[in-house]
């Protein structure tokens, strides 16, 4: 039989609740209880029924496996309510989504504070995702030309925008016209990322951000 991966500790550690706990309002051990964390029983639709309702959840996000995907950067608000990019921030949370993504992947936080101009708050909160594959290999992908997309330049600055190739393996990014963008030409890159999609409102979504330190804890 086909050992399936599955959720459940991710969303008992979210529901705050113990193995133990979760075991004895399920009527089983807490050995058959590791046993189907561990992956070693599969969940069977009833029981990812069962522990939806203990913890509060959907059965689907029971039953499969979450990879949590790298928090690359946010976009925050300078002292003139100027946007610019948080590369640092972001080194040590992960994200949990509800949603596949068959590519290597991370994300970018707009975190606009409670003091932002009103035509950035349909901007606050969101989540963009984008293919992190071309950063991992040190590539710029071909994806990214004239679309949307992240990039990092030799002098390691994080900038977005549409990008175009200049002669001598140089490029020009283009993000908006406003104060703050970070536009700019005769750019070398170290590599550069389309943006796979923009979630609007996490927060419905049941989106998570986690600290790594406590992934294993």
């Amino acid at each position: 039989m086909l050992l399936m991966q599955n959720n459940l500790e991710h969303m008992i550690r979210a529901a705050n609740m113990t193995k133990r706990e979760v075991a004895a309002l399920k009527g089983i051990t807490p050995e058959n209880l590791s046993r189907q964390v561990n992956g070693h029983t599969n969940i069977t639709l009833r029981d990812a029924e069962d522990y939806a309702k203990i913890l509060d959840c959907l059965p689907e996000e029971i039953m499969f496996a979450t990879k949590p995907i790298k928090l690359l950067a946010d976009w925050r608000l300078n002292d003139n309510q100027q946007p610019y990019l948080d590369y640092e921030s972001a080194d040590d949370k992960v994200v949990y989504i509800n949603q596949y993504y068959a590519k290597d992947t991370a994300c970018i936080r707009a975190q606009l504070g409670p003091e932002k101009p009103w035509h950035f708050e349909m901007w606050d909160g969101q989540l963009e995702v984008i293919d992190y594959g071309p950063a991992i290999r040190g590539e710029v992908s071909k994806e990214c030309i004239q679309h949307p997309c992240y990039a990092l330049t030799e002098t390691n600055e994080l900038m977005w925008g549409l990008l175009y190739p200049q002669p001598g393996n140089v490029y020009t990014m283009y993000a908006n016209s406003a104060e703050g963008f970070n536009n700019g030409e005769n750019i070398k890159l170290k590599w550069a990322c389309p943006v796979i999609s923009v979630i609007r409102r996490p927060d419905l979504m049941g989106v998570r951000y986690v600290d790594q330190s406590k992934l294993a804890s």
